[in-house]
């Protein structure tokens, strides 16, 4: 998060960046590998852990969901 945080902080034309505020939902991709190295390995489902969409769990490959 703190790599990618800063840029779409400047694209929004905020001055901070960090959490959301408590009344919006957030997307997030949890992944095995670094897509700022090969973001074509994104491609592969295997490689996709977790999917956090509109604030619920949609992919849990940990087994660890609620």
């Amino acid at each position: 998060m703190r790599a990618l945080s800063p840029v779409p902080a400047s694209w929004a034309s905020r001055t901070t960046s960090g959490p959301s505020p408590r009344a919006r939902l957030a997307d997030l991709v949890l992944t095995s590998v670094d897509p700022l190295d090969d973001i074509h390995a994104l491609a592969d489902a295997a490689t996709v852990t977790a999917v956090v969409q509109g604030g619920r769990l949609v992919k849990d490959l940990s087994g660890r969901s609620r």
